[in-house]
């Protein structure tokens, strides 16, 4: 029996979380999950309410989104068994014409878009879907939301960052209300239109009322709408903050539901502090010692803009024929219960061979191509994690706007993470370096990255 390839949650596809987001973090996020995981899960509402997936869709040329849906590298989740088309997802998603059930936040152009990915897919591919679980997906919501924020304690930071836990504990007295009253007063909501769960929309509605942004039977689509400038600077950051939360536990939630690999784009410490949470409760369970062990490697690879002159049904097929190799070697030095040097020299051997094969591609094209990939790997049993937020900014805090970072937290696992940077340019020193750190690891000097 064919075992079922563990697929990524593409987070960046999430309206919610494109204020926190820069502009080029679906594009980026997007190729860098579809050549660096062996597959991609999009759960079903994302293709219409994302500004991401609707510009990536606005030229006529075949795009990466599309032929990944067409040889299965990306999986649309539906909710319904009986929906086999985007033009009957979006129905669903829409309330099957009754307003009241219908998910908020769906673009105008979502029937364009529908049709499209219809018309693309149409006996001419190998897509076949997966479908939501049984169970309430909103139930499951709700039961995360109440534990972690209603009635939890304020989490830790982690103790590898110059953050005090009194900016932890200090946010977590000002959202109180948003995380007892409004939890409740949206679970209410939830209840009358759906019978059961949590919508986050709902919540994001409540909060509105709370702070004063929303009057009367108003409803809120999108976070955005919430993050008004007229309010307290106070108010603004906490709110921030607590919508950051609220979007990880949301897309947590639907990744362990989905049987997805959960993925928290762009975090800084206290924005993602629950993405910390969450793998250390994943470590909490396997039961294993305390151990960790990460290599370094460096590797040819085009740059972004050189890739883009390659088509995307061309990169696939370098993934396929040439970058799988790369996957199983990652899978077996992740999993593997003790250091090997052979499966090292496997794992640098086969990501070099995939970088290459990509360059030689983009050189057929005439294109300049010298650049690299960094690829920081992690495979670890950790009782209490240490994660790789140090390798991204923390000078948020304290800030309006949560400054985007680039980078994914991948939580691949117990507490496996992948973070992948690229060079325009290679540097001068070897290809390859190999570091290993214990669990008390160095502090970084906060490089642009781009984790996943």
């Amino acid at each position: 029996m064919k075992t079922p390839v563990k697929r990524v949650y593409l987070s960046s596809a999430d309206l919610q979380l494109e204020s926190y987001l820069d502009a080029d973090s679906f594009e980026r996020n997007l190729l860098t999950n579809l050549l660096f995981q062996p597959g991609v899960l999009v759960p079903d509402i994302f293709f219409f309410i994302s500004a991401g997936i609707a510009q990536h869709l606005s030229g006529s040329n075949m795009t990466l989104l599309e032929a990944g849906l067409r040889k299965g590298e990306v999986i649309a989740s539906f909710r319904d068994k009986s929906i086999g088309s985007f033009t009957d997802a979006l129905r669903v998603a829409m309330g099957n014409g009754d307003e009241r059930n219908a998910i908020l936040g769906i673009r105008d152009d979502a029937k364009e878009i529908a049709h499209r990915l219809d018309a693309v897919l149409d006996n001419k591919s190998d897509f076949t879907p997966e479908y939501w679980p049984e169970h309430s997906i909103g139930s499951r919501f709700q039961m995360r939301i109440e534990t972690l924020l209603a009635n939890g304690p304020a989490p830790r930071l982690p103790d590898n960052i110059d953050i005090p836990q009194t900016e932890m504990e200090q946010l977590w007295s000002v959202t109180k209300k948003w995380r007892t009253d409004c939890v409740q007063a949206a679970v209410d909501e939830t209840r009358l239109v759906a019978g059961s769960g949590l919508r986050r929309g709902m919540l994001i509605t409540a909060v509105g009322r709370s702070v004063g942004v929303v009057s009367g039977d108003e409803t809120l689509e999108n976070v955005a709408e919430l993050l008004d400038s007229s309010l307290p600077q106070k108010t603004l950051r906490a709110l921030e903050y607590f919508f950051r939360w609220v979007t990880d536990i949301y897309q947590y939630n639907q990744a362990r539901e989905f049987g997805a690999i959960p993925s928290f784009p762009e975090c800084e410490p206290v924005a993602g502090v629950f993405a910390g949470e969450f793998l250390k409760r994943e470590a909490r369970r396997s039961g294993n010692k305390p151990e960790r062990t990460t290599l370094t490697l460096r590797a040819p690879m085009p740059n972004r803009s050189s890739l883009a002159h390659v088509s995307a049904d061309d990169l696939l097929e370098i993934k396929r024929s040439v970058g799988m190799a790369y996957f199983i070697a990652l899978s077996n030095w992740q999993n593997a219960k003790e250091s090997s040097i052979n499966l090292e020299q496997n794992l640098e051997r086969s990501l070099n061979d995939y970088g290459n094969a990509l360059v030689k591609e983009v050189r057929k094209r005439g294109s300049e191509s010298a650049g690299m990939i960094e690829a920081v790997l992690s495979r670890s049993s950790c009782a209490d994690p240490i994660l790789p937020y140090t390798l991204a900014s923390t000078t948020a805090l304290g800030m309006t706007q949560i400054s985007p970072k680039l980078g994914i937290l991948m939580a691949v696992g117990t507490n496996a993470y992948a973070v992948y940077r690229y060079w325009r340019r290679r540097p001068d020193q070897a290809d390859l370096t190999v570091r290993r750190w214990s669990l008390r690891s160095e502090k970084s000097k906060n490089p642009d990255v781009n984790l996943s």
